[in-house]
């Protein structure tokens, strides 16, 4: 035969489930705030991203100043013609170009 519940069992059951429940959002909410103090925000992203690029272009600049005076040097030599020096000078990344 059954046996009939009682409104204070039931009662217990729903404050023990709600109690469990609560345990779970606190640790659910724990967790999420720490992610979100580890996650990276697009516009921290977006700087960083900047700032390797400027660093990327310096180095770019410094080398292309290299190879132009490395070619100014083989002209002075008379290694290259004029119009071999106009022909390099004139490619990328940051093209020389000559005004006639």
């Amino acid at each position: 035969m059954e046996k009939e519940t009682s409104k204070n069992e039931i009662l217990e059951a729903i404050n023990e489930f709600s109690t469990n429940v609560d345990k779970q959002f606190i640790y659910i909410k724990a967790e999420i705030g720490g992610i979100k103090a580890e996650m990276v925000t697009k516009d921290y992203l977006d700087r960083k991203l900047n700032e390797s690029r400027g660093d990327i272009i310096d180095v770019i600049k410094q080398e292309d100043d290299k190879f132009k005076r490395l070619v100014l040097k083989l002209r002075e030599r008379e290694l290259l013609t004029l119009e071999d020096e106009k022909s390099i000078l004139a490619k990328g990344p940051f093209p020389k170009l000559y005004v006639r």
